[in-house]
């Protein structure tokens, strides 16, 4: 008797491709700006990458957009620009401009060289492992260094953990992150915009333990 097969076909879903990060709108000359592309819930093709464009919106000026692919199918960008200027961000995917795409960033010059962020100290477990569900901390010290803005950002696999700072109102904090899915998580601590010594940091999450076991 013969065999009917119904073949089909995975649609890609391009809107669902989610762009975060601060390298989208704004950078400051020789310093490293970062955005994020995550495709994780498109339904990608696995052979296939995001081409990205930076060039100067009144100049031919190109700046060289470094990606790498952290987690599957999702991308750590960065680009360092060496002049000031408004430039246009184009990211590209099967030939399909991305929603937002192209963004309009605003290079600032460099007046401070002094960069606060390499004053900033981190401590505490929460910067290598945590498990699924519950709470994990860390300590940021920043008492050495000019005042700023702190920001955090915790990226899993699939889902983003949620990152809470509490402010002891004497230059140092603790941040608390709660981690959704187990595996490797990429956590970014930043001040005034730039990484701090060490970030972004690999958190290994484990899988809540088997109440059996007890």
């Amino acid at each position: 008797m013969p065999i009917r097969l119904i073949a089909s076909s995975v649609t890609s879903d391009y809107s669902k491709i989610e762009i975060n990060g601060r390298g989208l709108y704004e950078a400051r000359v020789n310093e490293e700006a970062e955005f994020i592309i995550d495709a994780s819930k498109a339904l990608i093709d696995d052979n296939s990458k995001p081409i990205i464009r930076m060039t100067g919106l009144q100049t031919d000026i190109e700046v060289r957009i470094r990606q790498i692919e952290k987690y599957r199918h999702i991308f750590l960008c960065s680009y360092k620009p060496t002049l000031p200027g408004i430039y246009l961000l184009s990211i590209i995917w099967s030939d399909k401009e991305l929603h937002g795409s192209p963004f309009k960033v605003n290079v600032l010059s460099n007046i401070n060289s002094n960069h606060s962020s390499t004053k900033v100290i981190c401590s505490g477990d929460g910067l290598e492992m945590g498990i699924v569900g519950k709470e994990m901390k860390c300590f940021i010290d920043t008492r050495h260094t000019n005042p700023g803005e702190l920001t955090a950002y915790c990226q899993g696999i699939h889902k983003t953990a949620f990152c809470r700072l509490l402010d002891h109102r004497d230059g140092t904090f603790t941040l608390f992150i709660k981690p959704e899915e187990s595996g490797r998580h990429l956590l970014t601590i930043k001040y005034d915009g730039e990484n701090v010594p060490g970030s972004p940091y690999t958190v290994r999450v484990s899988g809540p333990p088997d109440a059996r076991e007890y």
